[in-house]
This record gives C-alpha cells, structure tokens and sequence, in this order.
C-alpha cells in the first residue's frame, strides 16, 4: 500500500464513524446506545493514523496526534456544523486537520512539477493549515485570507507586493500578491459552497488562459474551502483538462470537513 492508500484508510474510519453518528443522532435518543461504538472507530481512526506515522518515518506528525489523542477525554465530544442540524465529531475533525498535513507535505498532487525556486512557497502554504488550527483562526472572506496568507509569506519575502500592477493586464484579473523575486503571481479564493466551484474553476481559466510576461512566469491560486468539496489533486486534474497553462496550480486549504463524501 502507498502512503495515499494508508491515509485514505484512516479518513475512512473518520468517516464511518460521522455517518454512524448521524444515524442515530436524532435528538440524541439513539446516540447514548451507539456512543461505545463510535469510540471505539475514533479511538482505532488514530492508532491506524500512529502507525501509518510509524510506518512512513513521520516522528513529527506522530507526536501532534499522540498529543491530540491524550487531550482527548471524550472521544465521542460532538460539534454541530453552525445550526444546519448536522453533527461530527469534534476528535474526529481535528485528527482530520492531521491528516491533510500529511498529504500536503508528502503526497504528490500535482501532475506537473512545481519549479523547485518555489518550493519554500509551497511549504508556506502547506503549513498554514495547520497554522490557522493551532491559533483557531480560520477566515471567513476571501479579504481575511488574503491577509492570513501574506502575514506569513512578508516574514519570508519582504519585498511582497499586494495587488501588483501587471504590465499586460488581465481583463478582470487582479492578482492578490505578487512575488517580484520569483515571478510569482498568487490569488486566493474563498469557497463557501459546492456551488461556488465551478464560479471559482471558470474565473481561475479565465485569469490565466495565456497569460505570457518577462516580470510573471507562475500562478498559484490558493483555494480555502469553508467545507471538503473537491480534492486538490481534483482542482488541478479539471484545470488541465480543461487547459489551463502548465504554470498555474491550485492549492486547497480546508475548513471543517464534511461528514460524508
């Protein structure tokens, strides 16, 4: 098995244990007689998590899960997803948030390399996920985003511009930040709805179809999901079929995930 098929095994067993939960959560009448079971899924969720850490050589990764696991007096603590009467649980979600650190840092997602002058860049991104969960600080526009993501790059890249004015303009397009040093171009996209993804797929297209300049060479667009709606590796799969240049990617960072697929 691969490191993907190990993670998509535990995300599994999250997800299992959601649905159970919204089967029998029914103003809580049933939950009580289910409560042991759906331990007993969360609590195997994160040994199965321990061992593909072991397994993979991810001591990092293992001790935040061993720390979340030993904050964790109640495995079966439930959250209600902002009054709409769905529930997940809440250690479920948080081992969740682990698990889409592993796959940004060590999963490929992207069929076309990512030049390695950019690589910092991408740890950047990788790493403000989990970023926004240790401070609870998750943005609630597209604006709170953009300030998030630049707070971290300007500690990196000084010389950061916001909104950089482009010498052949994009008819609709102005990008969020501009890293003059790497010829990169970065938009953010704020995604409340599954609706709101094909808005946010046709607008990227539309941004980059060929785009050529001396000063710019690369897009990145990064993608903050309020909710789990399409896959990074999907984002970037329909962009190419749909012909977006091979120097454009997306990066996905979620919110608080769905209960099932």
């Amino acid at each position: 098995m691969s490191i993907n098929d190990d993670i998509n095994y535990v995300e599994k067993l999250v997800m299992n244990a959601n649905s159970l939960l919204n089967e029998c959560v029914d103003g809580y009448s049933k939950f009580k007689d289910e409560k042991q079971a759906i331990a007993g899924m969360v609590k195997t969720a994160f040994h199965a998590a321990l061992s593909l850490c072991d397994k993979y050589s991810l001591p990092t990764e293992a001790r935040n899960i061993e720390r979340l696991l030993s904050e964790a007096d109640d495995l079966v603590q439930v959250d209600e997803y902002d009054g709409t009467g769905l529930f997940y649980l809440h250690w479920g979600s948080r081992l969740q948030s682990e698990l889409n650190i592993i796959k940004n840092l060590y999963v490929e997602t992207t069929g076309v390399e990512i030049p390695s002058s950019l690589n910092l860049v991408v740890q950047i991104i990788r790493q403000a996920e989990y970023t926004m969960e240790e401070l609870n600080k998750h943005p609630n526009s597209e604006k709170e985003l953009d300030e998030f993501m630049e707070s971290l790059f300007k500690s990196i890249y000084p010389q950061l511009l916001s909104t950089p004015t482009l010498p052949k303009p994009i008819k609709n397009f102005e990008p969020d930040t501009g890293i003059p040093s790497l010829r990169l171009l970065i938009e953010y996209k704020y995604v409340a709805s599954k609706e709101h993804v094909k808005q946010v797929v046709d607008e990227i297209l539309a941004d980059t179809a060929g785009y050529k300049s001396k000063d710019w060479a690369y897009f990145f667009f990064i993608v903050y999901e309020q909710r789990r709606f399409m896959s990074e590796e999907k984002w970037n799969d329909f962009l190419r079929q749909c012909g977006a240049a091979e120097n454009t990617w997306v990066f996905v960072i979620h919110g608080i995930p769905t209960v099932t697929e």
